[in-house]
C-alpha cells in the first residue's frame, strides 16, 4: 500500500513538472514574439553649422526582430554622467537643456518596418539666425513597439536606440578646460599609496567653456630615477571623446605594457604591468585642447610598496627595536654591577 502510494506520488508530481516547464516554455515565447529591437547607424554625428544655414543627417534605423514594428522617432535632451563621459538622458520632458537642438532639429513622422527591413531618413538642423554661438546637443531615440500589440490587450515590450547630434554653431567660441585630477587608479579607486600594483592612469577634465572640447596630449610615468616606464596619447580614439560644456569626464586607461603574439594563427594578448620595482613613481601629463596651442603640464605621485615589503619592514623594526632594548638593558645591568 505505501508503496503504491508513493508511486502515485511520483507521478503526480513528475505530470506537475510538466505542465509547469511547458507553461514556462510558452511564456517566455509569447514574450519573445511581443518584443522589439531596432539597429541604427550612425550612432553619433557632428555638424559645424553658421546662424541662418542648415545641414541634413542620414540615419538608417532596421528592425532586428521577426515582428513588424512601429518606430517612433522622438527627441531628448542628455547630459553627462560626469565620469565616463557617457550621455545620461534627462527622463523629465519639462526639463529643457540649455544645449537642446529642440529648435534647430524637425523629426520625421512615425513608421512602420517589417522584420529585417530598414530604412533611411533624412533629418534637416537648421539654425536660425539669432543662434547664439556655442555647443548644442541631443540624442535622437527610435522607440519601437509591435504593431498591434494594444489590440489584444498584450503589454508590449518596448525596445529604443538612440543615436547623438553634436552641432556646434561658429562665433566667439570660449575654450577653456581645467584639470581637476591625475592620478592612478587600482580596480576603479584612485590613490596614492598602493600595495599592489594600480592597473589605470586616469585623468579629469573640467570643460569651463560654451563648446565642445577634444583634449588629447602625452602621459607618461617615471621612477625615482626619472626613467620613464609607460607613456600613452591621451584620448587618441577616432573620433576624439568630447567633455561636454560645463561637465566634467574622467579619462581612463589601462597601465599595461601589452604583447601580442600569435600563435597557431591566433593571437594571444599578454599584458604585464610596467612597475618592476618597489618605490615612488611620477606620473606626468602634458594635455592640450583646441586651437590655442595651450599645453597643461600636471603631475603626481603615487608608492607601490608591495604587502610583502611592509611585513618585512615591519619585522626588521621589531628586530630594531628589540635589540636597541635588549642592548640597553646588558648596558644598565652592566653599570649597576661596576656601581657595586
Amino acid at each position: 500500500m505505501i508503496n503504491t502510494y508513493k508511486r502515485v506520488s511520483s507521478i503526480l508530481i513528475a505530470m506537475l513538472l510538466l505542465v509547469a516547464s511547458v507553461l514556462i516554455t510558452q511564456t517566455v515565447k509569447a514574450q519573445d514574439n511581443t518584443g522589439s529591437g531596432l539597429r541604427i547607424s550612425p550612432t553619433r554625428s557632428e555638424l559645424s553649422i553658421v546662424p541662418g544655414d542648415s545641414r541634413t543627417i542620414t540615419q538608417t534605423v532596421k528592425n532586428v526582430t521577426q515582428n513588424p514594428v512601429t518606430v517612433q522617432p522622438t527627441l531628448n535632451d542628455f547630459e553627462s554622467d560626469g565620469v565616463t563621459g557617457e550621455p545620461r538622458l534627462i527622463g523629465d520632458p519639462n526639463e529643457v537643456s540649455a544645449y537642446s537642438l529642440r529648435e534647430f532639429i524637425s523629426l520625421p513622422e512615425d513608421f512602420d518596418l517589417e522584420p529585417d527591413e530598414e530604412q533611411e531618413l533624412t533629418i534637416e538642423v537648421a539654425v536660425p539666425e539669432s543662434a547664439s554661438p556655442g555647443a548644442y546637443f541631443g540624442s535622437v531615440l527610435y522607440r519601437a513597439a509591435p504593431q498591434g500589440s494594444g489590440d489584444g490587450g498584450q503589454v508590449a515590450l518596448i525596445a529604443s536606440v538612440g543615436s547623438l547630434v553634436l552641432l556646434e554653431v561658429p562665433g566667439e567660441i570660449t575654450e577653456k578646460i581645467q584639470i581637476n585630477d591625475i592620478s592612478a587608479y587600482l580596480d576603479g579607486g584612485s590613490g596614492s599609496l598602493f600595495t599592489k600594483k594600480p592597473n589605470e592612469i586616469g585623468v579629469e577634465i573640467e570643460n569651463l567653456g560654451n563648446s565642445f572640447s577634444q583634449p588629447f596630449g602625452k602621459v607618461a610615468v617615471k621612477d625615482w630615477r626619472g626613467n620613464e616606464v609607460f607613456i600613452y596619447e591621451l584620448n587618441d580614439s577616432t573620433p576624439r571623446g568630447n567633455v561636454l560644456p560645463e561637465s566634467t569626464r574622467l579619462f581612463l586607461e589601462e597601465f599595461f605594457d601589452v604583447e601580442v603574439k600569435t600563435v597557431n594563427d591566433e593571437e594571444e594578448i599578454t599584458k604585464t604591468s610596467p612597475i618592476t620595482w618597489p618605490g615612488r613613481y611620477e606620473i606626468v601629463g602634458n594635455i592640450s585642447h583646441g586651437t590655442s596651442g595651450e599645453i597643461f603640464t600636471v603631475s603626481t605621485t603615487f608608492w607601490y610598496i608591495p604587502a610583502w615589503l611592509i611585513i618585512v619592514l615591519l619585522v626588521l623594526l621589531v628586530v630594531l627595536v628589540g635589540g636597541a632594548i635588549w642592548m640597553y638593558r646588558r648596558y644598565v645591568t652592566k653599570s649597576t654591577r661596576r656601581r657595586k
